[in-house]
């Protein structure tokens, strides 16, 4: 099997820009996961704190396993984050924590973008499985017409995510209004948070990319299959 060119460098281009945003990502949290808020307060403590200065009192805040599972549910009223980031005392917790303080603020604010994705995701994720259903069943038999609906219903959706892109960065906006207008930052801690705000927001590319990746992967798979089932003896 031959790859197309033109597939070949946006494979390259998109797996350079979703390596390289990871890199950054974890190179701003790492250099300030060590410098400590003056307070010694937590990443739980900052969130609670963000959220009790704008009068939140329905959220809950909850530690979770793994690494970057922060997060918050709309729904639910759960603010949940991840173990380092909960107990955490440095300026990347503290600027982690914030970012999902963020969402909940966007919600109180009645934020319309955000109001949006709530009522689209559910959307997206039903024309997402359809699409992945009815690429797997058709390919399975050979049916490449319908295959490449079900990869255009698929993709989609991978692409209705980077919707989400400009949401983030406002939650990131607001944390950052948050922090300082609460007083819980040191004056040579104000650069270290907006970095990790920043990448906190730009973090959501990586696994967007990564979904488009899949889908570009499959498509020059099945495609390049269907077109030699189709070429005639």
């Amino acid at each position: 099997m031959i790859f197309h060119p033109a597939f070949l460098m946006i494979f390259a281009v998109s797996l350079l820009i979703s390596f390289g945003t990871q890199v950054w990502v974890n190179a701003t949290t790492n250099k300030w996961k060590d410098n400590e808020l003056g307070q010694g307060m937590t990443g739980a403590d900052v969130a609670r704190s963000l959220l009790k200065a704008r009068g939140i009192e329905d959220v809950s805040i909850e530690e979770k396993d793994g690494f970057f599972t922060n997060h918050y549910n709309p729904d639910s009223r759960v603010l949940s984050l991840s173990s380092d980031v909960f107990s955490g005392r440095s300026v990347t917790a503290a600027g982690l924590a914030a970012h999902e303080a963020g969402h909940a603020i966007q919600q109180l604010d009645e934020y319309g973008p955000t109001q949006l994705r709530q009522m689209a995701v559910p959307v997206i994720k039903v024309i997402s499985q359809i699409g992945m259903v009815m690429v797997v069943i058709s390919a399975a038999f050979g049916l490449f017409p319908i295959a490449k609906i079900g990869a255009v219903l698929f993709g989609g959706a991978v692409l209705a995510s980077l919707f989400s892109l400009p949401i983030e960065l406002d939650a990131s906006t607001r944390a950052r209004e948050a922090l300082f207008s609460t007083g819980l930052l040191k004056e040579d801690q104000i650069d270290g948070t907006r970095s990790v705000l920043t990448a906190a927001a730009v973090a959501y590319v990586a696994s967007a990319v990564t979904g488009i990746l899949d889908l570009l992967r499959w498509a020059s798979k099945n495609a390049s299959f269907g077109d030699d089932n189709e070429r005639p003896a």
